[in-house]
């Protein structure tokens, strides 16, 4: 008798197990397929750190928004409405402590409030992973790029429900992977 109840609670805890990073893994999915695209500005950062592994660290732009709430402390969740600014490029059109009703927004943390009209923001997305060994010459090639000209890279971020998922690295409206085989040539 202990043998089915004891078999069913096993098969239970390993489909919960399992929904969890099935329900990761299904959310960036819809994401990247329904969520509206977005284009962000990045900025150079340090050099290439051995312990952080085979990626390209991002420095996404704008790192700050106009706000004129109360003082937000650091590390605090906090909502961006976004829109396409002229240049195509990604803006901030509103900050809210709650969640939107509607438009396109993504939660975000705050990093500081500098000043009482400024807020600045911790993006979700700093890193986008490529094959190994392609890894290191785009980050020496992303920095090199992103320090001459301030428009020369950019990444892609599909946004839906408050949720952002990186999608695409550009360097000179090149994705990094088609880049990287032009320079080879």
């Amino acid at each position: 008798m202990k043998t089915p109840k004891m078999l069913m609670l096993l098969v239970a805890v390993a489909l919960v197990q399992l929904s969890v990073p099935a329900t990761m893994i299904i959310r960036r999915e819809i994401v990247l397929h329904t969520g509206k695209q977005f284009r962000f500005r990045t900025a150079p950062v340090d050099p290439y750190d051995a312990f952080r592994g085979r990626y390209v660290w991002l420095s996404i732009m704008p790192n700050e928004a106009e706000y004129t709430g109360d003082r937000i402390g650091r590390g605090r969740k906090i909502f961006l409405t976004l829109k396409q600014g002229d240049d195509g490029f990604a803006e901030v059109s509103s900050v809210s402590l709650s969640r939107p009703k509607e438009g396109d927004f993504i939660q975000v943390k705050s990093s500081y409030a500098a000043r009482s009209n400024r807020i600045g923001i911790t993006w979700p997305f700093t890193r986008y992973y490529m094959e190994e060994s392609a890894a290191p010459e785009a980050e020496r090639v992303y920095r090199d790029r992103a320090r001459r000209d301030s428009s020369a890279a950019s990444v892609t971020v599909r946004v839906r429900r408050g949720f952002g998922v990186l999608e695409e690295l550009y360097i000179e409206d090149l994705p990094i992977k088609e880049f990287l085989a032009t320079q080879k040539q």
